[in-house]
């Protein structure tokens, strides 16, 4: 998955620390990133690829490190960098190294979270960096640290079957699992239940916690459960929610060749029959 980045480890403490030139930064446009992408061979900018890299470094906040890489943000695009462009973000995940998967995501999750919180929400001041932590503060005592919002992934299984799903009018157009943001005042195992009965009409009985994963593309963290269900399998489709839902056995469920995320690892879990409670 997108975590897994062994041998290389990712330190994501702040840090109150100002970039050499030959250290790297991040900038996104959207869901793009400042990138040189050929085919598998990705390589991200250091300020020595700008024109002016002072400018960039005195603006430029620390992000977190890989081993002994420090990684920066710059919060607002660069002029130029030469060799670079701004590309759609999901083109490096088949990156030969395994890391900039995971430092493209979480990077993305940063830029955002400072973008969205220039002012306090309870005064309107402007917010400035912390000295010592990941958080953001104003003169009334504000304090703000980056949010995570949680989200469950349900693999409903029956037998030899599961239930395939495929979004509603999103650009994700591939097989996924019954999914959903957690509710306040809601357990992640009561989000399951809900998610499942009001998306497909089926009856959670026992739930099976399988793993987690951080998603920085869009600033959650998900946690996949395997669910089982009485004996009703009769799917009674969310119309607004999703476009199919469909039963599959494991002979049917297509190879999931992309490994980067929790849905597909659940999926190649259940295709080769390797989940066991």
């Amino acid at each position: 998955m997108i975590q897994d980045i062994e041998p290389y480890k990712l330190n994501n403490q702040y840090r109150n620390i100002k970039p050499e030139p030959g250290d790297i930064f991040l900038s996104y446009c959207n869901m793009n990133i400042l990138a040189n992408i050929k085919e598998n061979d990705v390589r991200l900018p250091s300020f020595e690829d700008l024109p002016n890299p002072d400018d960039a470094m005195s603006e430029a906040v620390y992000a977190f490190s890989v081993d002994d890489i420090n990684i920066f943000l710059l919060m607002d695009a660069p002029e130029k960098a030469d060799g670079f462009e701004y590309t759609d973000i999901r083109k490096v995940y088949n990156a030969d190294i395994p890391w900039i998967p995971l430092v493209a995501a979480t990077g993305l999750h940063l830029t955002n979270w400072y973008r969205d919180n220039r002012f306090c929400g309870r005064c309107g001041r402007p917010f400035t960096h912390h000295k010592t932590l990941r958080a953001l503060e104003c003169t009334c005592g504000n304090l703000q640290f980056p949010r995570i919002a949680p989200v469950i992934l349900a693999a409903i299984v029956k037998d030899d079957r599961i239930v395939a799903t495929r979004y509603k009018d999103r650009p994700y157009k591939g097989l996924a699992l019954n999914a959903g943001f957690v509710e306040i005042g809601e357990s992640l195992e009561e989000a399951v239940r809900r998610e499942v009965e009001e998306e497909v009409g089926l009856t959670v009985t026992r739930l099976h916690y399988y793993a987690s994963q951080p998603w920085g593309h869009t600033g959650i963290v998900m946690a996949g459960y395997f669910v089982e269900i009485d004996s009703h399998d009769t799917i009674t489709l969310d119309e607004d929610e999703l476009s199919e839902a469909t039963w599959f056995t494991r002979d049917e469920l297509p190879e999931q060749t992309n490994n980067m995320s929790l849905t597909a690892r659940m999926f190649e879990a259940f295709r080769r029959d390797e989940i066991s409670y």
